[in-house]
Order: C-alpha cells, then sequence, then structure tokens
C-alpha cells in the first residue's frame, strides 16, 4: 500500500518538473497546500461525523466544561469513538 501512495504522490511531481524546470516546486507546494488544508479543515467537518459521533460535553459534564472555560471559551465535545458501535 505504501508503495501505491509513494507512487501517487512521486510520479505527478516527477511529471511537472519535466514539464516545468524552473517552477516545479511551486506548482508541488500549492499541490501539498491543498492536500494540507484538505487534511487539516474538510477532514474534521466532512470525514469524521461519518464514522464518529461527537455531542456536547456540557450534557453530561456541565462542572467539566465550566473548569476547561476558565482557561479560554470554546466549545467542548465529547467522542463517542465509532457512531457504528
Amino acid at each position: 500500500m505504501g508503495f501505491f501512495w509513494n507512487r501517487a504522490g512521486a510520479d505527478p511531481v516527477r511529471k511537472v518538473m519535466r514539464r516545468s524546470p524552473r517552477r516545479w516546486w511551486l506548482y508541488s507546494l500549492v499541490s501539498r497546500g491543498l492536500d494540507f488544508f484538505g487534511v487539516i479543515v474538510i477532514a474534521p467537518l466532512v470525514i469524521d461525523p461519518l464514522f464518529n459521533k461527537f455531542e456536547p460535553l456540557s450534557d453530561k459534564h456541565g462542572d467539566l466544561v465550566a473548569a476547561i472555560e476558565t482557561h479560554g471559551s470554546m466549545r467542548v465535545y465529547l467522542f463517542h469513538g465509532t457512531a457504528c458501535s
């Protein structure tokens, strides 16, 4: 499996290097930036809720939420592992 992913990531970069030897790094940077954006921003919003169940922590553990909120204002969620079970 690692061989497949390595080939899938390296082959397009090699092709771009042949076509544009002076600016290949810029195109590669933009491509990897979009990959990074997808993993960091899109996955938690779209993919994670498909496989996991999240609910506000304040429903069951109000005292813990109050202690956490003293350090800053943020929403805290309880993670249930998988939505299938």
